[in-house]
Formats: structure tokens, sequence, C-alpha cells
């Protein structure tokens, strides 16, 4: 399921008014702790105010009695809420007013609130990808170019007599002996039906080379008890 930009903007945005302040802005801003705010006039976006905006004019000597309507950004890029999140984080902006269909303003997007949506995002991805592999009937092993185990699935740590934590990022031969897997990750040609002993049971191992956009970064054992 797509993740849209409605899902994960932050609401109950603090709108500020064109005829406020320098000084009641920087006041709200202090109070509330941010670093900019939307101006708002008939529900939609104005401009956009932030901290350097007010440190430009502090530069500049103006009165704090200055309306911000004279220094808040005009040409801003405001997003709908139904757009993915995806191409929200393709556009270079760190805030960005969130509008509904009419135009209104509805929420205010930071590149936390997409941080902390793809790393949620990413962290069910990775539960529901080791839950798969765990289902499997044989044993998987994966390492990097280096013999490192990036991947172990529960019948390998099993057919090993390890746990994943202690087997993860160590060196394969540290676990078993498995010279052939270091070879294909090495040379990147496969090599099939190769037999085996680990813990002194009789394994047929087929080892398959890694690749990320044609580039090979390590192999996979796929390992079956004889």
């Amino acid at each position: 399921m797509r993740v849209l930009v409605k899902d994960i903007m932050t609401r109950g945005v603090i709108k500020l008014d064109k005829n406020s302040t320098l000084q009641e802005v920087a006041k709200l801003f202090a109070e509330r702790m941010i670093d900019g705010a939307p101006v708002v006039e008939n529900k939609k976006v104005a401009g956009v105010l932030t901290k350097t905006h007010l440190l430009r004019a502090m530069a500049q000597g103006l009165a704090l009695d200055t309306p911000i309507e004279a220094l808040m950004s005009r040409n801003v890029i405001t997003i709908n809420q139904m757009m993915p999140a995806e191409e929200a984080m393709a556009i270079p902006v760190g805030r960005l007013p969130v509008v509904n269909d009419r135009g209104e303003l509805v929420g205010w997007l930071t590149r936390t609130d997409l941080a902390n949506a793809f790393s949620e995002k990413y962290k069910f991805f990775t539960q529901d990808l080791i839950a798969v592999l765990d289902s499997l009937p044989y044993a998987l092993v994966a390492v990097d170019r280096e013999g490192r185990i990036t991947t172990i699935n529960r019948a390998a740590c099993e057919l090993c007599g390890v746990e994943a934590e202690d087997a993860l990022e160590q060196p394969v031969q540290e676990v078993f002996n498995c010279p052939d897997l270091l070879k294909v990750a090495r040379n990147g040609i496969a090599l099939y039906n190769q037999k085996m002993q680990i813990n002194n049971r009789p394994v047929l191992a087929n080892y398959f080379p890694v690749l990320a956009e044609e580039k090979l970064i390590g192999a996979v054992a796929l390992l079956h008890n004889l």
C-alpha cells in the first residue's frame, strides 16, 4: 500500500497572519520551538516565513513592528494531501504546506515527517522479509564479498547451531566451513549440487551470486539436508 502525504503530514499547523509583526512571530517561534510556518489568508497559503527571514530582517535593522507580509516568501510550493510520499521526497524543499483539493491548508510536511514514515515502512518491510525467509523449508545464508554474513534464516541457524544475532556480520567460516560460498561471492560463478557436511549432517548446497545493478555484492547459499 502506498503511503500518502495525508498519512504522515503534521496536522494542527501553526498559521501566521500576514499582519503579524516581526516581534510577535519571533516570540511565537521561540515559544513553540519551530523554524517556520505558513502565512495563511482565507484558508489558503499566501506565503511562508522562516527563522532565516527573521534573522535577515534583524541584520537589516528592520523595526520589530514590521509586518511579516514584507518579508515572507510568496512563491510557495504546495503539495496535495493525496500525493504519494515518494513523490514529495523528490521535492528539494525542507518544509511543504499541504493543501486539499480546494487549495486550503490542511497540514505541513517536513523532512522529519518523511524520514519517520520511511523508517517505519522499512521496519515493517524488514520484518515481513525475515518472516518469509524463516518460513522456507531449507537453510539460507547470504554473505557480502568479504564473506561476512548478511542474512541467515531460522533453518540455517538450526543447522549450524547458532543464533541469528550472533551470526550476522561474522565471517561465514566462523559459523560453518563453506569455502565454496566465499568463492562464488568473489568470482560470481554459481555452483550447484555441492555435497558437504555441517555438524556431521550431510547437506546438498547450491551457491548463487548476488548482484545489485549488475555489480557483484556477495553470494547466497541454499542448503538442503540429504
